[in-house]
């Protein structure tokens, strides 16, 4: 994890960071990092560590919808609306649909 130029350890000055904190944001060096929570990323104490896991467990996940799925739902929804226009053609009294039934089906 890279840090901006110029940021150094809060707790060494001297001593360039190679990262934030997770929970506290805080510039950690290599020396101030703390070692039992590296799997989850870094983290500058047990108190942070703790805070962040407590936070991970709250969270919801995230659902995300491919985008496949949002393409084969619009297919579904323009099928259906074509089917409506289609089956309405003859019962439809507004100008605009009717020209739209005319312009796409015949």
């Amino acid at each position: 994890m890279s840090v901006g130029t110029g940021t150094h350890c809060i707790n060494h000055k001297g001593t360039p960071a190679i990262g934030h904190c997770h929970q506290c944001h805080k510039p950690l060096c290599e020396a101030c990092r703390y070692d039992k929570a590296a799997a989850e990323g870094l983290f500058c104490n047990q108190t942070c560590y703790d805070q962040y896991i407590a936070y991970a467990s709250r969270k919801k996940p995230v659902v995300k919808q491919s985008r496949m799925r949002s393409l084969v739902a619009g297919i579904i929804l323009l099928a259906i609306l074509a089917a409506a226009v289609y089956v309405g053609g003859g019962m439809m009294k507004l100008p605009v649909l009717k020209s739209i039934y005319q312009m796409v089906f015949k």
